[in-house]
Parts: structure tokens; C-alpha cells; sequence
């Protein structure tokens, strides 16, 4: 606040511009910070998610509605396709 260049400024607004300045730190930092937990929390969220299972995986025995359960399970089926 004593520097020569400053000099040409009188001390209020000297002051106004550091308070000023400070606030505008302050905000970004919070902005930043705000930002990054709200990315960690979406990725926590994604985390969480269960997996989507693929086609090509095998099915449960009680899965009855995917596709290949027939041909995985066909003892639980009649010689016409049906469930016994």
C-alpha cells in the first residue's frame, strides 16, 4: 500500500481496490470449490451406480425374459418352447 506507484491513488480507493481484489479471490476460490464437490459427488453417484448387464451375458435362472434363457436352462422347457 506505500509503493510509489500506488502513490498517484489516494488511500480509500487503494483500500477499495485490495478489498475488492480480496473479494473477487474469495469468490473464485468458493466457485472453484463448489465445482470440484459437485464433480466428486457425481462421480461418487456414478460409482454407485450398478452395471448394466450385457447381452451376451449369461442369464440368471429366474431371468425368464432374456433372450438366450431357453438355450442356458432348457430343462425348464417343454420340447415346444414353453415353460413346464
Amino acid at each position: 500500500m506505500q509503493a510509489p506507484q500506488l502513490s498517484l491513488l489516494l488511500l480509500p480507493i487503494r483500500c477499495w481496490i485490495v478489498m475488492i481484489a480480496k473479494a473477487t479471490l474469495f469468490v473464485l476460490l468458493i466457485a472453484v470449490t463448489f465445482f470440484i464437490s459437485i464433480l466428486y459427488l457425481g462421480l461418487l453417484t456414478f460409482g454407485r451406480m450398478p452395471l448394466a448387464p450385457t447381452p451376451d451375458s449369461q442369464p440368471g435362472i429366474n431371468e425368464l425374459n432374456h433372450p438366450m434363457h431357453q438355450y442356458y436352462y432348457p430343462e425348464l422347457y417343454d420340447e415346444f418352447g414353453d415353460l413346464r
